[in-house]
């Protein structure tokens, strides 16, 4: 917490006044306490740094090398001497940060197991590169990679060896490339074909990043090669896939990307139950799609077994073709679909791409046409959702008096009432905003006649924001009280469930700017940390229409709840929200609120009442910034004595 509270006030230049919280932070860790300590005092010294105190902080990081090298806790050791180096480059100790990797390597035993050698080497490997790229960096690189080749796991140090290689091509792809190689050569040691094969895809993807397209690709063909040794033929098939997706990064011709694929699939028809592979035939499909052989990935489409997989597949292709402008493709799709729902759903997705494409014209005949064909689905469950969708696209074609026509075929009165609010949407975004209303009427009547209390709450919910949006502000608050009085019939509802209503509710007045009912509603809320956060957002609005003075009366009332939680993590939270809306009522210390919160928890709850209520009602900068370093200063000599 002291820390935190010095960081604030370097941030606004209160150099002195950190000098003196970062003593009383160094004097309150005890120096035989300093081995349990490490993270905290290494955070010293950077704060230390921040201020120009450069020799300070040199001093604490070598006494903690003192302790940390004779320590038992190799482990400890070696993590904390990584993050003591990185500490020591960040104020240009650069020859002092790589002695200290270097005392941390020289740690590394050789009985160490083999995924915590790989860990740390991966760590010092990445400490290198921020430090920085001299001659001695290089010889403890050197190091690094000699102890890496030495991990006995083979798949393990292939893996190290490859994430070593993409920590330090930001020095140039000559180490890095050196150890993607290494990891390659050491493939061989790996007995499992798939194991093997998925490591080779990992190294080609590691040559692309380090811009090896060369080596990708011969690494690619060997993967390739020895995938045809796996006897099962899905996992053939996956490793030849993945083949696939990186071989199209490395290069513009499609032939062998083409080659792959279909072998892949050759591979799949030998499975005897081919539901099991509709995942990897829906990836194959989309590469196909990635490299314009929109032929070929039809065909393949038609070899998914899964219902689900398969229209999944065909909804992709068809807003391709359609983006592209191939309608006829598209089209042509679609007359082969069988089953009569999914071939409306996709000639809707047309039709609604087109709209976005510009092809409106097009668009309209082809609404038309699905219109004939709806009659065959009309015992499905979905229905109704088709024939909404067909309204909302006939309303963006600007065919309002056609799309009404069908929004009243919709028997559900939730679905009907959700039409009609949409197509006033599209009529607000429009201009329309007279026969906006009209709809929105109408919406209104429908949403009466709904039974479920929670989903007419709903409606008018979003009907008293669109009547917001459009500047009927009385009309949206009577919708609302309506709101309000639907939602005391909901029952059985959870408390989360509860707070949304009442969330949704405040929103809208806030937006109406009715925040005295607002409050009224924020009074119903029984969760106090709910109730707090909705009082906040109360606070906030008040400020930004010109009332400080109401915001921070609200803002009290919302410490005042938080603090009955007893939560400290409750507390903190609130303070930080607080310190955000006070931060727009007047330009106060307010780093020092947020940096303070972490103390929330050992700290006396009359301390915070105290400074945060100074704080709100001394408008004036300099004051409340003493007030709060005085009492601060006060309150922690207490906890340190």
């Amino acid at each position: 917490g002291l820390i935190k509270i010095a960081r604030a006030l370097v941030n606004n230049g209160e150099i002195e006044n950190s000098r003196t919280i970062l003593e009383k932070a160094t004097e309150s860790i005890n120096e035989n306490e300093s081995f349990y300590y490490m993270d905290l005092l290494i955070n010293i010294a950077e704060v230390w740094v921040k201020i120009g105190e450069n020799m300070r902080a040199l001093q604490i990081l070598e006494n903690l090398l003192k302790i940390v090298i004779y320590t038992e806790n190799r482990n400890y050791a070696i993590d904390k001497l990584i993050k003591i180096a990185r500490a020591l480059a960040r104020f240009g100790e650069f020859e002092k940060a790589l002695n200290t990797i270097e005392e941390a390597l020289v740690s590394i035993s050789q009985n160490d197991d083999d995924n915590y050698r790989s860990e740390i080497l991966v760590k010092i490997a990445r400490a290198l590169v921020d430090i920085n790229n001299s001659e001695k960096a290089y010889i403890i690189l050197e190091e690094v990679m000699e102890m890496a080749s030495q991990i006995n796991d083979p798949n393990l140090r292939i893996k190290t060896l490859i994430e070593i290689g993409k920590s330090v091509v930001i020095w140039g792809t000559k180490n890095a490339l050196r150890l993607v190689e290494e990891a390659l050569v050491s493939t061989d040691q790996i007995d499992n074909l798939i194991l093997r094969s998925e490591v080779l895809v990992e190294i080609a993807k590691a040559f692309v990043e380090i811009g090896e397209y060369e080596k990708a690709q011969k690494t690619l063909k060997r993967v390739n090669m020895t995938a045809k040794q796996i006897k099962d033929p899905y996992q053939y098939a996956v490793i030849l896939t993945q083949i696939a997706e990186v071989w199209i990064k490395i290069d513009d011709k499609t032939t062998e990307v083409k080659k792959i694929l279909e072998t892949a699939i050759e591979v799949l028809n030998q499975i005897e139950n081919l539901d099991s592979s509709s995942w990897i035939f829906v990836e194959i499909i989309e590469v196909l799609t990635m490299i314009g052989e929109l032929k070929e990935a039809l065909r393949v489409v038609w070899k998914i077994r899964d219902p689900y997989w398969r229209f999944f597949a065909l909804t992709k292709l068809v807003g391709v073709l359609t983006s592209a402008g191939d309608i006829k493709g598209a089209l042509k799709i679609t007359k082969q679909v069988t089953n009569p729902l999914h071939s409306t759903i996709l000639l809707i997705e047309i039709a609604r791409t087109l709209v976005l494409t510009g092809n409106s014209r097009i668009s309209l005949a082809l609404l038309k046409e699905t219109l004939k064909e709806v009659n065959q689905i009309k015992n499905s469950e979905y229905y109704f959702e088709v024939m909404e969708d067909i309204a909302e696209v006939l309303a963006k074609l600007g065919e309002f008096k056609k799309a009404l026509e069908i929004a009243g075929q919709i028997r559900d009165p939730y679905i009907y009432s959700n039409v009609l609010i949409k197509i006033s949407r599209i009529l607000v975004e429009m201009g329309k905003l007279k026969k906006s209303m009209e709809i929105l009427d109408l919406a209104q009547e429908v949403a009466g006649q709904i039974d479920d209390p929670g989903l007419y709450w709903e409606v008018l919910i979003e009907i008293s924001k669109i009547l917001v949006n459009i500047g009927e502000p009385e009309n949206a608050l009577k919708i609302l009280k309506r709101a309000v009085e639907v939602s005391s019939w909901i029952k059985t509802r959870t408390p989360e469930e509860e707070f949304n209503i009442q969330m949704k509710t405040v929103g809208v007045f806030l937006e109406i700017k009715d925040l005295e009912r607002a409050l009224e509603v924020s009074t119903q809320i029984e969760s106090k940390y709910n109730k707090s956060k909705v009082l906040i957002k109360i606070a906030e609005s008040y400020v930004d229409f010109g009332n400080p003075q109401k915001a921070t009366s609200v803002l009290k009332e919302a410490l005042k709840v938080a603090y009955q939680t007893k939560d400290p993590y409750h507390i903190s939270e609130i303070l930080v929200e607080i310190a955000k809306v006070l931060s727009k009522i007047s330009p106060l210390g307010l780093s020092f609120l947020r940096d303070i919160i972490v103390l929330s928890g050992t700290l006396p709850e009359d301390y915070f009442l105290q400074i945060i209520v100074a704080y709100i009602n001394e408008l004036t900068p300099k004051e409340a910034v003493d007030v709060f370093i005085r009492e601060t200063k006060r309150i922690l000599d207490i906890k340190i004595s």
